[in-house]
């Protein structure tokens, strides 16, 4: 959030006048002094810690003056707050501006109203005459969110896979193809949907063999459409199905999710080596000249156990319940002969926002 002054000609900080129209600067620190100095201390310790300053260098045919070094030249309206020196730490401050005018209502840095009190450092108060109400920016932190940035669902799509399901085979093999020709791009987001699946005793094809024949050959009919020649039925259940996607949550945080999945699957339904199994494992990695012991020593170690367990969480948030889903916006789409419903749904929801 950023910070902000609004001043006018007559109310500058938190909506209060610093000075009344009579009785003078010393008349109004008797009166008002104590608690308002009190306020601004206090925001401005909490708000702008001090730094080591230097004075300002007065630029030609300007009166300028450092605060608390000296009466002011007369004829000035410029005051010049302490700069930061060399050492001094943090971000570039901005400019403020005061619209009060008159000699004796000036606002010396933010609660420095006296000669004695260092006032902001990096900050300038410069006389521009009276205006209008304006808004005066404290912070250099920026807008929360700048063009260009991604947002979460708006500027992709979320592919949330998990190595061990079988029709997921086809959509990770044609995605890259599917990016290439739509435009639109996914982000991969590994999960334990087997986790999941036993929480809801959803068993697909342990114990069926009808259905499970079914499947095999459905994939097939499908990949033979996609263009892949699958070596079916391939070994199923995955003995380390788990390892096999904590590499994959590694790949992630690396950058090479994508190709290490690919790769996993290649190794699983093109060469029947399981992943995250001996020889699939180090197959698969050596092929994306990867070292098989550092990556597999990463995938054992908390940090990606801890990062495995909340993505599998925010998959359940989502409603995702199988593998693969695709999710634009908060909008589930499960199987892969939903991937292009998906992408126009993507599609519809950007024209919707560029109106």
């Amino acid at each position: 959030m950023r910070k902000c002054l609004l001043t006018t000609d007559r109310d500058v900080l938190l909506g209060r006048r610093l000075m009344p129209a009579s009785g003078g600067p010393r008349a109004y620190r008797r009166r008002q002094g104590t608690s308002a100095l009190r306020l601004l201390r206090k925001f401005k310790l909490a708000h702008y810690p001090p730094t080591r300053a230097t004075k300002s260098t007065p630029t030609p045919n300007e009166g300028t003056h450092a605060a608390g070094s000296g009466p002011k030249p007369p004829g000035s309206n410029r005051i010049l707050a302490r700069r930061p020196g060399p050492r001094a730490s943090g971000p570039p401050r901005r400019t403020i501006t005061s619209a009060n005018t008159s000699p004796t209502r000036r606002m010396r840095g933010l609660g420095a109203f006296h000669s004695g009190q260092s006032s902001l450092s990096g900050r300038r108060i410069s006389r521009l005459g009276r205006q209008k109400l304006k808004v005066l920016y404290l912070s250099h932190t920026g807008p929360a969110f700048r063009k260009g940035d991604r947002i979460e669902g708006l500027d992709m799509i979320d592919f949330w896979v998990s190595i061990g399901s079988t029709y997921s085979y086809l959509s990770v093999m044609r995605l890259k193809s599917v990016e290439e020709a739509s435009g639109v791009s996914f982000r991969w987001r590994p999960f334990s949907v087997r986790e999941i699946m036993v929480e809801q005793e959803n068993i697909p094809f342990d114990g069926k063999p009808v259905k499970m024949a079914y499947m095999w050959r459905d994939i097939e009919r499908r990949a033979k459409k996609y263009g892949f020649e699958p070596r079916l039925p391939a070994p199923y259940p995955l003995t380390e199905f788990d390892l096999a996607n904590k590499i994959a949550v590694v790949a992630e945080t690396e950058g090479w999710c994508a190709d290490y999945v690919r790769a996993a699957y290649r190794q699983w339904f093109h060469s029947g080596h399981e992943p995250g199994s001996e020889p699939g494992v180090s197959e698969a990695l050596r092929e994306l000249g990867r070292d098989p012991a550092r990556v597999l020593a990463s995938a054992r170690t908390g940090r990606i156990e801890e990062r495995y367990k909340r993505d599998t969480e925010e998959a359940k948030a989502l409603g995702v319940f199988g593998s693969p889903t695709f999710v634009v916006d908060g909008e589930v789409f499960w199987g892969d002969d939903r991937l292009e419903d998906a992408i126009a749904w993507f599609k519809a929801k950007g024209e919707m926002k560029d109106r």
